[in-house]
């Protein structure tokens, strides 16, 4: 059915005055209904024309957030399309989107001077797939995969690397921590896990300076035995014994390793409720 602006729906009797009027306001309102109900669709994903936009201000005038939703039939706020925050400088500070209240798509996030901070991907609310983070201030990274909410293969958390399988540390694991008290002092161990706990044979080492340009000096070195995550022994080791311990794992330098990790299967996945 289509709409008449000043004719009647009779051809021989053309509308005039205030009925034409009153039939293109009548049309004008049908169409912006019209857009209001297929904009709702395609941003909220449903044919609901009650969908809104929230916006909320710094007190500069500057955008803090803005996301769009629908009240569903029980009052509730659902939160639906795209969601984006702001710093009060005006920086962009998180982008992402929602599907029926839950994050879907991707997620990204920046810091106040327009540093990429995160990359990631939602599914259905949960995390799935490459996941990267930057702490600038902290100057460590953290980057790995998601399958449908839980870690999966080879991980760098800030500053522990190794292979997760389900969620939880599995095999060789070498850690790299930075003293914050201690300027270029570091921190590093070596050693598996099994069933996400610490087994067997671990030795820590600690050096000072600059790993990354050596020469740096080397302090004490300590082998350790743990039996399901428990500490059942420690002594003093030397430099050798940490030196061969990570030439037999394949780590030939501070930032090299060699991991055999079970690979991040993205496309396995569940269909969302």
């Amino acid at each position: 059915m289509g709409c008449a602006t000043g004719h009647s729906r009779n051809p021989e009797r053309p509308m005039a005055g205030p009925q034409a009027f009153v039939a293109e306001r009548a049309c004008a309102n049908a169409a912006r209904l019209l857009a209001a109900g297929l904009a709702a669709f395609v941003v909220c994903g449903r044919t609901e024309p009650a969908y809104q936009v929230s916006q909320a201000y710094y007190p500069n005038g500057n955008r803090r957030q803005s996301f769009h939703y629908y009240l569903s039939a029980n009052g509730d706020t659902v939160k639906c399309g795209p969601y984006s925050r702001w710093y009060s400088n005006g920086q962009r500070a998180e982008v992402l989107r929602y599907v029926g209240g839950r994050k879907d798509g991707p997620w990204e996030c920046w810091d106040s001077l327009g540093r990429k901070t995160l990359e990631a991907t939602w599914v259905g609310g949960v995390l799935h797939g490459r996941y990267w983070h930057d702490d600038i201030l902290q100057g460590e990274v953290s980057k790995g995969c998601y399958v449908m909410g839980v870690k999966q293969g080879l991980w760098g958390e800030q500053t522990d690397t190794g292979c997760y399988v389900d969620g939880v540390r599995e095999g060789l694991w070498y850690t790299n921590t930075r003293s914050m008290r201690r300027r270029g002092y570091y921190q590093r161990e070596i050693g598996h896990y099994v069933h996400g706990a610490r087994q067997g044979r671990w030795v820590r080492t600690s050096v000072r300076g600059w790993i990354a340009n050596p020469p740096f000096i080397r302090g004490e070195c300590s082998e350790m035995h743990y039996e399901d995550g428990r500490l059942v022994s420690e002594q003093a080791c030397s430099d050798q014994t940490w030196d061969s311990l990570r030439a037999s794992y394949g780590i030939v330098r501070a930032r090299g390793y060699l991991f055999e990790c079970p690979p991040c299967d993205t496309a396995r996945r569940e269909p969302s409720e």
